[in-house]
Parts: C-alpha cells; sequence; structure tokens
C-alpha cells in the first residue's frame, strides 16, 4: 500500500467529522437570519450596529455596514468565522502530516519501504491537500443546500455559482494554513507539539488580522492573516485581493520548499 494512500484513509475520519462541525455551525447561523430576518433589515440592521462601540464593530468585522438582508451576503459575512475553523482543520492537517509517524512510532515502517524522503513528504502532501479539498467541497455543497432548502424559489445552481468566490476563500485559506501546518510538523516530533504551535499560529494571525481591520494605520496587518487578506464579504462585493492572494501562494510554495529541505535533513528515532 502506498504512502498517499495510508495517510488518505487516515484523514477520512477527520473529512467527516469537521464537515459535520462546521456545515452544522454554518446551518444554524443561516437559520437564525431566516429566523430573525426582519432584524436584519438595512434600516434597522444599521442603527443597531451604529450603536456598538467602534471597537466592537472592528471585532464583529462590522466597521463598514454591510446590508445582511442578502442571503449571499450573509452568508459571505458569517464565512470570516466558519474559515477560522476550517483554517484550524487545515492547519491540523498539515501539522499532523509528518510529525505523527513519529508520534506513533511508525515511521520505522514507512522508512523501511523503497521510497526516498522526499517522496515520502510529496505523497503525505499531497494527500493532505486533497484532503482539505474534499472537505472544502463538502462543506460548500452543504451550504448552498442549507441556503436552498430555506429559500426554495432560488435554483440552486446560481446559489453555487453567486458563493463560488467565498468557496475559493475557503480554498485559498487552506492551503496557506496547511503549508504553514506541513512546515510545523517537520521540525518537531510529535502530534502534541506541531499541533499546540499551529493553533497559536491560526489564532495569532487571526488576531493580528483582526487588529489591522480595526485600526485603518495598521491595515497592513491583514496580510498577516490569510482570512483577513481575502474576508469573504469583501470578495463578495469587490473581488479578491490580489496582494493577499499573491502573498499567501509565496507563503505556500516557500514553506512547502523548506518543509523538504528540513525533513530530508531530520533524524528520526529509529
Amino acid at each position: 500500500m502506498s504512502v498517499f494512500r495510508i495517510a488518505f484513509r487516515q484523514h477520512i475520519a477527520g473529512i467527516i467529522g469537521w464537515t459535520i462541525v462546521v456545515s452544522v455551525l454554518t446551518g444554524l447561523l443561516i437559520f437564525l437570519h431566516t429566523l430573525f430576518a426582519g432584524s436584519f433589515a438595512a434600516e434597522s440592521f444599521a442603527a443597531r450596529v451604529n450603536a456598538l462601540p467602534t471597537l466592537i464593530r472592528g471585532i464583529l468585522g462590522l466597521s463598514a455596514v454591510p446590508d445582511l438582508s442578502h442571503d449571499f451576503q450573509y452568508t459571505a459575512y458569517i464565512y470570516q468565522f466558519t474559515l477560522l475553523l476550517a483554517g484550524i482543520y487545515a492547519g491540523i492537517l498539515g501539522a499532523k502530516s509528518l510529525s505523527g509517524e513519529e508520534g506513533r512510532g511508525t515511521i520505522e515502517f514507512l522508512y523501511s519501504l523503497p521510497i526516498t524522503r522526499g517522496s515520502i513528504l510529496r505523497q503525505k502532501t499531497i494527500s493532505a491537500i486533497i484532503s482539505y479539498i474534499l472537505f472544502s467541497i463538502f462543506v460548500y455543497a452543504l451550504t448552498c443546500v442549507i441556503i436552498w432548502v430555506f429559500n426554495r424559489e432560488m435554483n440552486i445552481s446560481g446559489i453555487a455559482i453567486q458563493l463560488f468566490r467565498v468557496y475559493l476563500c475557503m480554498l485559498f485559506i487552506g492551503m496557506v494554513y496547511l503549508a504553514v501546518g506541513i512546515l510545523v510538523s517537520a521540525l518537531f516530533r510529535s502530534n502534541a507539539e506541531s499541533i499546540s504551535v499551529v493553533l497559536a499560529i491560526v489564532l495569532i494571525t487571526y488576531i493580528v488580522g483582526m487588529m489591522g481591520n480595526i485600526m485603518p494605520h495598521l491595515s497592513f496587518l491583514i496580510y498577516f492573516s490569510p482570512i483577513h487578506a481575502v474576508l469573504p464579504l469583501t470578495t463578495l462585493n469587490e473581488g479578491f485581493n490580489y496582494i493577499g492572494l499573491g502573498i499567501g501562494l509565496v507563503v505556500f510554495v516557500v514553506f512547502l520548499i523548506l518543509a523538504s529541505l528540513r525533513y530530508k535533513k531530520k533524524d528520526f528515532l529509529v
């Protein structure tokens, strides 16, 4: 059995579990929007938001008051919080890709196979990428179905087209944090260490990006957070931030190269 198949089998439970968690949360928030539709009417909602302190508005991503009475606008807005969970999942996927074998003591088996360390890294990386892509597709599809269930007059294909940019945001964010996780996994020997570091990185970058979103004079900080660099609501209305996309691409490539260099020189505990 190839390293890819072994790694992918290990990811199946995580794909299912995280898909359920993220989809249920998204569905609950969309249900609340339907249940309290009157509260999101443009004028009344703007009045409530303007009554909030500036700091709270910034934390909630409401510095500029969006019109959340529309389903697509609301879904894109709540996705900035959904994407935090997606980023955590992607980071954990990467963090467990290499250090997990050493933590479980199964690295001896992999290293006994007639393959190079580079091949092990490539197959595990591809497995993690495909696993995250499947997760994001499932969440995106379920989100479209949930919106359609509450708005049966809409065409589900039209919903999918409208929210496609939001899905690309999820894909982008996941790939960046996945690369970060793989590098961290190449640096540490156990899942506990790798996952702890990755969780800290995801949360810290999210907070830093939030600060950039709150304080105009520190707006450059949003580029330290993949989520805030391509906020779904902003992307839906104005298109992608190409600077943010470029930085994310550089991080993805550079971190995978660094992970490869580190992993090839890593001394296994065999």
